[in-house]
């Protein structure tokens, strides 16, 4: 190999050729740390000022490659903790929410998912009518809870003062009379003292019968009306969803995850010296693979199917990448020893 050659082969040692994509940076971590360990431990057949400048380059971009892939993990490992907040049901709640529609589009349906996962009873697509049903039963639940599910009250209200409106129409236009046979109330107390009679009809309903009467679409539209459909879902996710959620991963170790990725996010945030950046990039990479939750959460911040990102770790792990490596570092003059097959 002539000496411009050699001197090209050796600078696309530390030139990364990959864009600036989450797996591509991985890739590269992994390389670029082989490589510098190869540099170390094998026989250089070179100047040692070239071995150590080659060194030198190869740890400085290594360096740029862990602080970019610092920021990645801090990102992901940050909302799977807030998505995780054993302690903290609100912060748990407000991360259910935070990719969601301006609107909450079919915010029902999620959490009729949620709650059927986390309650034994997934495994099944559901009608718009079955749908309704579990939509009832959270209703109900969030009933029970009323004092804590202020949007309940507030939904509430507003269909009393419509049925209300509705009620003195009906007395205007039938009478007392028929208006007595049609809800089961004394007439003469109609004809007395009607707002009393009106109110009692109207204060014995719960927001279940108007979802028996107008339907879940109705509901909805409610709450949107109100203003109130986020609040609506940030205290069915807080008050509902949340124990139900913690119960069901609580007997499968969620406590114990938790505090193993805390204290990787927490190692990411306090790395200072090039040794304690490495070791936390690794960490981060190991824990990330043994954690599917977690591999989800890194395909769905970076595009990747998690699956591809999964499998790229397995790969990486098992040295399949090595050889293609070992190639770059025989070409450059590093002695790398011939695997026995």
């Amino acid at each position: 190999m002539n000496w411009f050659n050699l001197l090209l082969k050796i600078s696309q040692i530390w030139q990364s050729t990959s864009d600036d994509e989450f797996i591509d940076k991985v890739v590269e971590f992994y390389r670029l740390e082989y490589i510098s360990f190869a540099l170390k431990n094998y026989k250089f057949q070179g100047l040692d000022d070239r071995k150590y400048n080659i060194i030198s380059n190869v740890e400085k971009k290594l360096s740029e490659v862990m602080g970019s892939l610092r920021e990645d993990f801090l990102f992901t490992f940050k909302k799977w903790l807030s998505s995780h907040a054993l302690t903290d049901p609100q912060l748990w709640a407000k991360s259910r929410l935070e990719d969601s529609d301006d609107d909450l589009t079919d915010i029902e349906e999620g959490l009729v998912s949620e709650y059927l996962r986390y309650t034994g009873q997934n495994g099944h697509r559901l009608d718009r009518r079955q749908i309704e049903t579990v939509f009832g039963q959270i209703l109900k639940e969030m009933i029970l809870r009323k004092g804590n599910c202020q949007t309940i009250s507030m939904v509430e209200d507003a269909y009393q003062e419509s049925e209300q409106e509705i009620l003195w129409t009906e007395l205007n236009e039938n009478g007392p009379d028929e208006f007595s046979e049609s809800y089961g109330v004394d007439v003469n107390r109609v004809k007395s003292n009607p707002e009393s009679v009106i109110d009692d009809i109207v204060n014995d309903k719960t927001i279940i019968d108007y979802l028996d009467n107008y339907g879940i679409d109705e509901i909805m539209s409610m709450l949107e009306y109100t203003g109130s459909k986020y609040t609506f879902a940030f205290e069915a996710y807080q008050y509902i969803i949340f124990p139900k959620w913690f119960e069901y991963w609580e007997p499968r170790g969620i406590e114990e995850t938790r505090e193993q990725i805390s204290e990787v996010y927490d190692s990411l945030r306090s790395a200072k010296s090039f040794q304690e950046f490495d070791l936390a990039i690794k960490i981060a990479i190991q824990t990330s693979h043994q954690n599917g939750s977690m591999l989800d959460y890194l395909s769905s911040d970076h595009g990747f199917d998690s699956r591809e990102i999964e499998s790229l770790f397995s790969s990486l792990t098992a040295g399949d990448y090595t050889p293609a490596w070992d190639k770059q570092l025989r070409e450059i003059g590093v002695s790398i020893p011939r695997k026995r097959s």
